[in-house]
């Protein structure tokens, strides 16, 4: 192959008219994606709002919630992503961006996730990072059906930041003050 991009002095043209594929929107989504898992992840950590523990004090097996959300930031994340990368120009990239976000998000967020589960009994780290891995491809599917459908794309897209502003709402009420009520 390197010998044949030599001679050629460089890649084969296509037809006239052809579009080339563009890697910028592939970077794009693996990085957009990267950086939303992350940033949701390392900000839930921070916030208290998953704590990786069996049982919660204030709502009993709370593992089972962490274990959900671990699976909707992944999955959020590279359906955003996708959507995002699908706006840099190009054509015929509905299944090859969800895949570079998913890879994106599950090669820094998945580690990220695991190390957040250390340190508790049992198998929560593996677990947490199967669930991360899931919920990206859960994304990816999204991701390729907003690409292929506009109407899907904004749907899907209404409907994850809403639920994300209501689960941000809902958990900063649920650690007020009792006095509040």
């Amino acid at each position: 192959m390197l010998a044949y991009l030599i001679a050629a002095k460089g890649l084969p043209q296509g037809e006239a008219g052809a579009v080339k594929p563009s890697v910028l929107p592939v970077i794009v989504a693996a990085l957009a994606a990267a950086v939303l898992a992350c940033t949701q992840i390392i900000a839930s950590k921070a916030f208290g709002m998953t704590e990786w523990e069996k049982y919660h004090q204030w709502d009993g097996p709370g593992w089972y919630r962490d274990l959900t959300r671990a699976a909707w930031y992944s999955a959020a994340s590279v359906m955003l992503a996708s959507v995002i990368a699908g706006r840099v120009p190009g054509r015929g990239r509905f299944v090859m961006l969800p895949l570079a976000a998913w890879l994106g998000c599950a090669v820094t967020a998945g580690p990220v996730q695991y190390v957040q589960a250390l340190g508790t009994d049992g198998d929560p780290p593996a677990v947490a990072l199967m669930a991360c891995l899931a919920g990206g491809g859960i994304g990816a599917a999204a991701g390729a059906s907003a690409l292929r459908h506009a109407g899907t794309g904004l749907g899907l897209v209404s409907f994850i930041l809403l639920f994300t502003a209501g689960e941000v709402t809902d958990s900063r009420l649920s650690t007020s003050p009792r006095s509040w009520a």
